[in-house]
C-alpha cells in the first residue's frame, strides 16, 4: 500500500489508500521534520508521510533539509532548524502548519509566532564552537528567547483545513468540519438493520461513477465514507441526479431507502445535500 502511495498509483486518490492503511491498524503520521523522507516510509506499524505530499513545499527546500539532517543529525527545534537550513519564511510556515515541528511540544500558534520573530526580528546566533553543542539543547535566539504572548489553543478544525490546503486531503476526520454537529444519522454498519426502510446518513464523498440508462438519462453510483470510516454505496436515479446533483468533494447528507442485492447493501437516494463547513470567520 505504501508503494501505491509513493507511485501515486491506483484508481482512488492518495487519501483513500492512507485511509485503508489506518483502517488496517497503521499509525498515520503527518510529515515529520526528523522522521520523514522525501517519499512516504513505514517503520513497524507507523507510516510517516513523505514531504513529496506537501504541495507548496519546494523540492529544493526538502533536499536542503534532508541533506543537513543526514550530515549533522536531527534538528533540536525551530531556532536550530532556521540556523542550519537556509529557508524563507513562506516555506518555514508551510512546515509549521503541517505540524512538522510537533516534536518540540510547542503549539502551532507558538511556532508560527516564533518563526516570524526569528525571520523578521532577529537572526539566531550560531557560536563558532557549534560542533560541540549539546545534543539535547537548542541553540539560543541571541541574547534571550522571545516571550511568547498568550495565544488561543489549537482548533482541530483549523488543523484539518491546513491539511486539506497543503496535502489536498485531511488526516483527521473531515466530519469535524461539519458546521451543524447535531446532524448524525445512522452508521454504515447499521444498514442491515434498516433494509427496505428510509434512512439518513452523513457520507464523505470518495468517488462518483456516471452512467446512462437505456433511455440515455444520466444516473450516478456514489461511494462515501461514514464517520467511522466504513464504506457507503449509493444509487442515484435520473430524477434525483437532476434535482440533487453532486457539488464536489465534501460531506453530504444522504436520505433514501436501504436496498440489498446478493448480500450487498446500498442506498437508493431520494435527497442529497452538501453539508455546510465551519470556517474561522463564523
Amino acid at each position: 500500500m505504501v508503494g501505491v502511495i509513493n507511485n501515486f498509483g491506483g484508481f482512488y486518490h492518495t487519501e483513500f489508500y492512507v485511509h485503508e492503511l489506518r483502517m488496517n491498524g497503521a499509525d498515520i503520521q503527518a510529515p515529520h521534520l526528523n522522521e520523514s523522507e522525501y517519499l512516504t516510509r513505514i517503520t513497524g506499524k507507523t507510516v510517516f508521510l513523505g514531504f513529496i505530499h506537501m504541495k507548496y513545499l519546494e523540492k529544493a527546500t526538502v533536499e536542503k533539509l534532508l541533506s543537513e539532517r543526514r550530515v549533522n543529525g536531527p534538528f533540536l527545534g525551530l531556532a536550530d532548524f532556521v540556523a542550519r537550513v537556509e529557508i524563507g519564511l513562506e516555506q518555514l510556515l508551510i512546515l509549521i502548519r503541517m505540524t512538522c515541528f510537533r516534536f518540540t511540544g510547542k503549539t502551532k500558534q507558538e511556532l508560527l509566532w516564533e518563526a516570524h520573530f526569528l525571520k523578521n526580528k532577529r537572526k539566531a546566533v550560531v557560536s563558532t564552537n557549534e560542533l560541540f553543542r549539546s545534543a539535547t539543547t537548542e541553540i539560543s535566539f541571541g541574547r534571550k528567547p522571545p516571550e511568547v504572548p498568550d495565544l488561543d489553543e489549537t482548533d482541530i478544525r483549523q488543523d484539518i483545513l491546513d491539511q486539506i490546503d497543503i496535502l489536498e486531503f485531511p488526516l483527521d476526520s473531515p466530519f469535524h468540519l461539519v458546521k451543524d454537529q447535531s446532524v448524525r444519522g445512522i452508521k454504515a454498519r447499521e444498514m442491515t438493520q434498516y433494509l427496505g426502510k428510509q434512512v439518513m446518513i452523513l457520507g464523505y464523498l470518495v468517488t462518483v461513477k456516471y452512467t446512462r440508462t437505456v433511455k440515455g438519462d444520466v444516473m450516478n453510483f456514489g461511494t462515501f465514507l461514514d464517520r467511522d470510516g466504513d464504506w457507503i454505496d449509493t444509487v442515484h436515479f435520473p430524477p434525483v441526479v437532476k434535482k440533487y446533483p453532486f457539488k464536489g468533494r465534501a460531506i453530504y447528507r444522504i436520505e433514501g431507502k436501504v436496498v440489498e442485492e446478493f448480500g450487498f447493501y446500498s442506498i437508493e437516494v431520494d435527497k442529497l445535500e452538501r453539508m455546510a463547513y465551519w470556517n474561522a470567520a463564523d
